[in-house]
């Protein structure tokens, strides 16, 4: 395995054996008409009739219809997506805006048959078709566009004048299949990476080709035969059970990719080449449900926003899988963060949020799953170790309850895509609030990835964990959970993480125990061994902290948590600041850390918290 720095993201390079899928990588010779990708005619008229005794997905489509017509008068306000790079790194979030912008139009067209929508769809696409290239150098942005204009192309395709269509398929071999061919020939960057970059580059390229399958075969035969050698590394990810080391909101972004691909291959060939075996691929929706908190907000340790997304993929899932407790919590998710009204992103943005997530809300629709209607998943464990590169736990005392105890502890590694030197954080929430909060990505480590370990955000100075001496843990750290049992007596879980090779010449032993009962109660503890410098215990809180030696009061609005410390070596809490030293860098107002300095007594620490509701 290796890793390199690409756009000021670490790629990481994990080598499988293809042999594991289907070595007949052929397409057909003969393709549906279209469109054949995802919304098909069939699905067009499955959903207008669903839609007229289902609630769920009925104002599902209004919200899209909504989200369509504010995109068409800001088009005759501002025109169409037009080239340019915010940061000078990424076209990436104005293919993201083509994506959202013509998937909308193109399904409300299909679904009303008003021409104002293909005509808008068909608008954007020449636009973005006439740019230069699609910066490919940054092939996120190639991918992504790639994707938008092939959805288009293949959902309008009856619709759109032959001239136009013409350039438009022109466009997305030239500078969408094209581009795709030099890295694939020359084995570049994300072709061998298991990570979302190679999830959803591939998702593009596939996408483009299965639309234009038809009309330029031989550039179409050559992608499809590199992209089916690709794919492997990407859903590599998902091995031994499902956990993605990259975090929440790369989950997201990957792994919608993946269902996006193995879809159209189901929908175009009628054939999954395999790839639905992928260890772990069957499981992962279970890992998305854990890391989501009961106010549906992230457990979002590694580069990973808080806020949470529902992403259609779980219906996809939900299906194929026969797992309607996926659609069942999809449509929970939904109805509590009412995005039957999807919400539009600024189109004018110029900053570097790419704000875009929910750029595939349509799917939510085409993908819907009816058997969400008299499911349930409030039996699904409370408590649940998800194994992998970035090892974590993840407990809650209720599913249906927003205002239930949440908490989310990381062992993992340090050198895995994305993350951050956490080793041993946790995350803690209950009554709605959260009270030991992981600050999440700092864009910063995006542009100066040289300077990734000295950005307060990325490094454990800046986590929920333990430093030792202020020194940073061991960046090839490695750990795992030693014990592990959920539902025994009053707890609803608890877990023990051995995390000395975190600490790799600073102690001769550290293990961290967490524990969440049945009260939502949560107990942190700490043992450490070989110890010759002070330890700092740390959490970091949004919440007005009071401080009475051993005892702390953590209140947000009329909310409050206790907070007791045990250890001989501690003498009070303190509360230590969050600002970082560089000014580059989010400076992480309204927050504050709650914690404690133990001193070593014959190199012996042991500490352990409570934080009570």
């Amino acid at each position: 395995m290796t890793g390199k720095f690409f756009g000021g993201v670490l790629l990481i390079f994990l080598f499988v054996p293809t042999r594991l899928f289907a070595n007949d990588f052929i397409l057909p010779d003969k393709l549906p008409e279209h469109p054949r990708i995802y919304f098909t005619k069939q699905c067009e008229a499955e959903i207008k009739e669903l839609m007229k005794t289902d609630e769920f997905l009925a104002r599902q489509v209004e919200g899209l219809y909504q989200k369509a017509a504010t995109f068409l008068e800001d088009q005759r306000e501002n025109g169409t997506t037009i080239y340019v790079l915010p940061d000078n790194i990424r076209l990436l979030g104005q293919s993201w805006q083509l994506i959202e912008r013509v998937t909308s139009f193109a399904f409300v067209y299909r679904m009303t048959g008003n021409q104002e929508y293909a005509d808008a769809a068909i608008a954007e696409m020449l636009a973005v078709c006439r740019f230069k290239d699609w910066h490919p150098v940054h092939f996120l942005d190639t991918a992504e566009m790639a994707a938008g204009v092939a959805l288009g192309y293949d959902w309008l395709y009856d619709d759109i004048p032959v001239e136009q269509r013409n350039e438009i398929r022109e466009g997305l071999i030239k500078l969408g299949l094209n581009a795709g061919l030099d890295f694939y020939k020359n084995d570049r960057h994300w072709v061998p990476s298991a990570s979302n970059w190679n999830e959803v580059c591939n998702n593009g390229m596939i996408l483009a080709a299965l639309a234009v399958g038809d009309e330029d075969r031989k550039t179409v035969d050559e992608v499809f035969d590199y992209a089916m050698k690709s794919i492997p590394f990407g859903l590599s990810v998902y091995a031994p059970e499902g956990t993605y080391p990259e975090g929440g909101n790369y989950w997201n972004y990957g792994t919608l990719a993946s269902c996006m691909t193995i879809a159209a291959f189901h929908d175009v060939c009628k054939t999954d080449y395999g790839f639905l075996k992928s260890p772990g691929f069957e499981k992962t929706g279970d890992y998305f449900m854990g890391i989501i908190r009961p106010d549906f907000w992230y457990f979002n340790y590694s580069d990973c926003p808080d806020e949470a997304l529902p992403n259609p993929a779980m219906f996809w899932l939900s299906k194929t899988f026969n797992r309607p407790d996926y659609a069942a919590w999809l449509r929970d998710f939904v109805t509590t963060k009412n995005f039957y009204q999807v919400r539009v992103e600024d189109s004018r943005q110029e900053d570097e949020s790419f704000r875009h997530y929910d750029r595939y809300a349509v799917l939510r629709a085409v993908w819907y799953d009816p058997q969400a209607v008299g499911a349930d998943f409030s039996d699904t464990p409370l408590a649940k170790i998800c194994s992998g590169k970035q090892a974590i736990v993840v407990m809650r005392t209720a599913w249906k309850d927003q205002n239930a105890a949440y908490a989310g502890f990381k062992a993992g590694s340090n050198s895995a895509g994305h993350c951050h030197l956490d080793i041993g954080t946790f995350v803690y929430d209950v009554h709605g609030y959260r009270w030991a909060v992981d600050l999440g990505r700092d864009m910063a480590s995006y542009r100066v990835p040289g300077d990734r370990w000295r950005i307060y955000r990325t490094n454990n100075r800046g986590h929920n964990t333990l430093l030792i001496d202020d020194k940073l843990q061991n960046i090839k750290a490695d750990c795992q959970f030693t014990e592990y049992e959920a539902g025994q007596g009053d707890n609803i879980g608890r877990a023990v993480a051995d995390i000395t090779a975190a600490y790799a010449e600073q102690v001769t032993s550290a293990i961290r125990t967490v524990t969440l009962k049945k009260d939502g109660t949560l107990i942190v503890e700490d043992k450490i061994e070989g110890a010759v410098a002070p330890v700092r215990w740390g959490m970091i809180t949004p919440a007005t902290v009071e401080i009475d030696g051993k005892t702390a009061t953590l209140v947000q609005d009329d909310k409050k948590v206790n907070a007791v410390i045990e250890s001989d070596e501690v003498e009070k809490f303190e509360t230590f600041s969050t600002k970082p030293v560089f000014d580059y860098e989010d400076q992480n107002l309204n927050y504050s850390m709650l914690g404690a300095v133990a001193v070593p007594k014959d190199g012996r620490i042991f500490i352990k918290v409570v934080l009570t509701p």
